[in-house]
């Protein structure tokens, strides 16, 4: 198997997956505040942008998770009912942040005493408070802003609606993956040694998952330019989107045969934050998803298979995967391979 370390743009490194697995995996401390759904988000867009020519992707997951960041850390530093008085950098400024509304609001007990929709301008002056009084704030643009080339890097990332717009297009890329690992899967915990299933050397191999995902449904015919919704893509398309997404397979296979919820979220919109900080502390899930992906690794480690994979620490406990032996018709499509395989390339 091909081991991955670090994920590059143009040569230039974004980050190291291992380093992030085991920070994810709470196996080393946060780096800064954040980090660990930085990160989280980052991993996450990964797996769906493995291929070498949009590590850019991965870059611009950092750089609005980021700017995400700041823009909360700043309305957390203004938001103590005190300080949301005496932080003002000049009296002009507090109409910025406090109407009639909002009075009213905090004479009532509200939690929304303060009116984000109405901020003050960025200032220089503003700017630097939060810089010498916000440890969080300082550390994120240093670190994810400022190494990456300060505000100019941010005209290079996507809006947050562009990049949920590139998201959902590239999950509705990525159905025939799981399928392809889950019948290699299968093939090693139950094609192998057993009299029912057609012996083959190779049977666990890329071209026979190939096979086994085209041949029932090869001969269902489709109208000019259009897939019948009950046929299988064509082994070209299949190869096509492989390419893309070897490099995570068995991360999209887990996520889509056995339920984990590890795809990004929307950025845009007011709670992407909060609920990136509640899923980066969910420990449980966490642990399961690379316990599972470990045990699928060593699984097919065993096997001498050529997937690409990401070293998981020993430390996280491994979760074996189950899958269902072979009907009565996938056995029959299995024995089709030496038939008919060259007809996949016509």
């Amino acid at each position: 198997m091909r081991r991955i370390n670090r994920v590059h743009e143009k040569g230039l490194p974004i980050f190291d997956v291992e380093d992030v697995v085991t920070l994810l995996a709470h196996k080393r401390e946060e780096a800064f505040e954040g980090e660990r759904a930085v990160r989280l988000f980052q991993f996450r867009t990964w797996i769906l942008f493995p291929d070498s020519d949009e590590g850019r992707a991965t870059k611009c997951a950092e750089l609005i998770t980021a700017a995400k960041f700041l823009d909360r850390a700043e309305e957390n530093y203004f938001w103590d009912k005190d300080s949301a008085r005496y932080k003002f950098l000049d009296p002009a400024e507090e109409n910025y942040f406090w109407d009639e509304e909002s009075a009213r609001l905090d004479r009532e007990d509200k939690p929304t005493g303060v009116n984000f929709t109405h901020k003050p301008p960025q200032t220089l002056k503003r700017i630097d408070m939060l810089r010498k009084d916000n440890n969080a704030y300082r550390e994120i643009y240093d670190r994810l802003i400022g190494r990456r080339g300060g505000l100019l890097a941010l005209l290079d990332a996507a809006s947050p609606a562009g990049f949920d717009r590139a998201i959902q297009l590239r999950i509705s890329q990525m159905h025939i993956i799981p399928d392809l690992i889950d019948y290699r899967l299968r093939y090693i915990q139950h094609g192998r040694g057993n009299p029912k299933v057609t012996a083959h050397p190779n049977g666990a191999n890329h071209n026979h998952a190939l096979f086994f995902c085209w041949w029932p449904t090869h001969g269902v015919q489709s109208s000019r330019g259009r897939t019948s919704p009950n046929k299988s893509v064509s082994p070209k398309t299949m190869r096509k989107w492989w390419q893309t997404f070897e490099e995570s397979a068995l991360f999209i296979y887990l996520i889509h045969k056995h339920g984990f919820r590890q795809l990004p979220m929307d950025t845009d919109g007011g709670s992407f934050i909060d609920n990136l900080l509640r899923e980066s502390n969910d420990t449980r899930e966490i642990l399961q998803f690379f316990g599972a992906y470990a045990y699928l690794v060593e699984t097919f480690m065993k096997a001498h298979s050529d997937l690409f994979y990401v070293s998981v620490p020993v430390s996280i406990a491994r979760i074996p995967i189950l899958t269902p032996p072979f009907s009565k018709a996938e056995l029959e499509t299995i024995s089709q391979y030496d038939k008919h395989y060259l007809e996949m390339t016509g």
